[in-house]
């Protein structure tokens, strides 16, 4: 299963890239949009552990900016 991640940003929204499920488990991966990473004003949306980069990053657990989405109970 995945999920395109968007960000409302001057004005507009932008997909910033997607989300993807492991088949089992918490493990998630991040991917960002190559339309984000080429805006002149593209920023990682969680600089410590998803930095702006062009591959595919991992984690066994969701990344601290999409667990910040979710309600707090």
């Amino acid at each position: 299963m995945s999920w395109e991640v968007q960000l409302d940003w001057q004005g507009q929204t932008c997909l910033v890239g997607r989300l993807h499920a492991a088949g089992r488990g918490p493990a998630v991966s991040f991917e960002y949009a190559s339309e984000w990473r080429k805006q002149a004003d593209a920023f990682p949306i969680d600089p410590t552990s998803l930095p702006l980069q062009t591959w595919v990053q991992h984690s066994p657990a969701l990344f601290g900016v999409i667990q910040d989405c979710g309600p707090d109970r």
